[in-house]
């Protein structure tokens, strides 16, 4: 059926080629397909609407394919790389396809970014790329602006925090993500878990920097309640044992030494 629907779909095109509601309606058909072929002629038909019309949306509509498909891509080398990990050329096809779809979307966010600087959700997109690529003081900037959008602002505030970790910032990234903590109600869904984690985290190595056994005290306890509420989540049980041997030695330390 949906074969018939894009042959049809293609009759009319072809008949009135210049109808930008049957490019839309095409590009709609071919989409449902998910598979390369007829994406790219879709990408094909939306980069020509684009260059005839000067409409953006047809830019991000192909643009959303051409992602969907690096995504679709990489799933499937993940797969075969997990199932056999010693390959080497697997491993690299692997690496290079992840490599190349972060450059794609970096691209392709900070393109949309220009468009509508306004956006602070494609903000925050952009920003977990730059994160994603390591470029930590940029995607702090994006995060600053897009904490600003109340759909992403906990997200924002969790990867502006670790990004001030990265940076090694770890005042700011304690002051962010209790903000975010504050901002998002929930404490047990993954928002809430991954918000309480990266503090711990910037606690811990604050602690451990300066000394400190009331933070060390303070991520002893954020660890315990993630441990109570999901004791298979992450690294948890061994961060728990590494911050209470921290919090032990701290204790064991004669007040007033380094």
């Amino acid at each position: 059926m949906l074969d018939e629907v894009i042959a049809r779909c293609r009759e009319q095109y072809k008949a009135n080629s210049d109808d930008l509601a049957l490019i839309s309606k095409l590009v709609d058909a071919l989409r449902k397909r998910e598979i390369d072929e007829t994406e790219n002629e879709a990408v094909t038909l939306l980069v020509g609407a684009h260059e005839q019309t000067g409409q953006y949306q047809f830019k991000v509509s192909s643009g959303d394919i051409q992602m969907k498909q690096l995504t679709r891509h990489l799933r499937e080398l993940k797969k075969a790389h997990e199932k056999a990990p010693t390959d080497l050329q697997v491993r690299k096809a692997y690496s290079e396809a992840a490599r190349h779809k972060l450059i794609f979307e970096l691209e392709e966010f900070a393109d949309r970014v220009r468009n509508y600087p306004t956006h602070l959700g494609l903000r925050y997109q952009y920003g977990v790329r730059l994160f994603q690529a390591q470029r930590y003081e940029d995607a702090i900037s994006a995060f600053q602006q897009s904490k600003g959008d109340p759909k992403v602002r906990a997200a924002s505030h969790c990867y502006l925090g670790q990004a001030y970790v990265k940076q090694d910032w770890l005042d700011e990234a304690l002051e962010t993500l209790n903000d975010g903590i504050k901002a998002h109600a929930l404490t047990d869904d993954r928002m809430g878990m991954e918000l309480r984690y990266y503090l711990m985290d910037a606690m811990e190595r604050k602690a451990r920097a300066d000394s400190s056994i009331d933070l060390a005290g303070a991520a002893r306890k954020i660890a315990s309640q993630l441990l109570q509420t999901d004791i298979t989540y992450r690294d948890i049980r061994k961060r728990m044992n590494a911050i209470r041997a921290l919090e032990d030695e701290l204790k064991k330390k004669p007040a007033g030494k380094e």
